[in-house]
Order: structure tokens, then C-alpha cells, then sequence
């Protein structure tokens, strides 16, 4: 906390009034069986994705809202509403979107929006670390995803940008996917599958 307040202090003395945030820093997990994960692996993740957007929140979420206006968005996952073998990463993200929809209430009078993203399986390091390039079969990704398809940077941020812009005036409290249709598309799997166009 003291580090993002020094470093809002550093903006506010080099820039005019800062009227968004974005948090999406966090670390990866790789899945993990809840008998081989210590408890202070877990907390590392939890912390990063939760305890980390709770702070920049606080920290400059608060000072928006002082000022009256801004907007934040802050990084779910499709993890935050179907589960998976994560189990650090999936609950921090579930309790992001937790977060967010507090605080959107919380904030709402004073000029403030609150909002979050659940982006699906994306075309970045974070999936695909260096160390693992080319090994990792993403066909059960891309069978999972009815676009089939993994998502590309731009169209997440595209969707960011927009929940920062006053296009989104009246929006606040929501978690939007970005995820290609996992989330609508994880029902079909008892019915055979997504459908195949050939």
C-alpha cells in the first residue's frame, strides 16, 4: 500500500487528476491437487489478485472518489464463475468480482463506477509462458471455446477501454466476459459438446 501511494503522490505531482484504474496485475497458477499446494503458495496468488486489486482500490479508487468522477475495471476470469484446477487463482478472481460489485454499490453516489472483465483463454505469456512454448496442446481450449478460438489482447482491452469511457455511463456493478462464449457454452458439455459447424 505504501508503494501505490508513493506512486500516486509521484502522478499527482506529474500529471492532471487520474480518472481511471485498470488492475490487472497477478500471477499465474499451475493446477495443483489441494494436498500438494502449500498454504503460502496459495496465499501468493490470493494476495496478488485479491489483496493487490483491494489496495490499488483503496488507494486510488478513494481518491476518485473524493474528486467525484472516474471509473476502475478490474481483471476476473471465466474462472470466477466455473471452476477449475487452480485453486488460488479461481477463488481470487470469484471474490474480484466479489469486490467489485461492493464497491460499485459503495461508491456509486459519489461519481464513482466500478466494473470488472472475465476474460476467457487469451493469446499472452500468462498462458503461454516462455518456458513452455510449443509444448502446452491448446486443443482443449480451443474445443472449449465455442469461437474457437483463443481471445487476442486488443478485443480485451477494446472492452476495457469501453468500460472506462462514458459510453459506460449508466453501467456499474457488472463483470462482463470476454471469453470467446466459455461461460455460455460450459452447459452444452452433458448434451455432447458444443455444436460443430461440420
Amino acid at each position: 500500500e505504501a508503494g501505490l501511494r508513493a506512486t500516486q503522490e509521484r502522478l499527482v505531482a506529474l500529471l492532471p487528476a487520474v480518472n481511471g484504474l485498470v488492475n490487472c496485475a497477478g500471477i499465474a497458477q499451475v493446477p495443483t491437487a489441494i494436498e500438494d499446494y502449500p498454504v503460502e503458495a496459495w496465499a501468493r496468488v490470493v494476495d496478488s489478485h485479491l489483496k493487490g486489486t483491494y489496495i490499488a482500490c483503496r488507494v486510488f479508487g478513494s481518491a476518485m472518489a473524493e474528486r467525484g468522477r472516474g471509473a476502475v475495471v478490474n481483471v476476473a476470469s471465466v474462472l470466477s464463475f466455473r471452476p477449475g484446477p487452480v485453486l488460488a487463482y479461481g477463488p481470487a478472481k470469484a471474490a474480484v468480482v466479489n469486490l467489485t460489485e461492493a464497491l460499485a454499490v459503495h461508491w456509486a453516489r459519489r461519481g464513482l463506477r466500478v466494473n470488472a472483465i472475465a476474460p476467457g483463454w487469451t493469446d499472452t505469456p500468462f498462458l503461454k509462458p516462455k518456458e513452455r512454448q510449443g509444448e502446452r496442446d491448446m486443443t482443449p481450449i480451443l474445443n472449449a471455446t465455442p469461437l474457437g478460438r483463443l481471445m487476442q489482447p486488443r478485443e480485451i482491452a477494446d472492452v476495457v477501454f469501453f468500460l472506462l469511457s462514458p459510453a459506460a455511463a449508466v453501467i456499474t456493478g457488472a463483470t462482463i466476459p470476454c471469453d470467446g462464449g466459455v461461460i455460455a457454452g460450459s452447459g452444452w458439455a452433458p448434451y455432447g459438446g458444443l455444436p460443430r459447424t461440420a
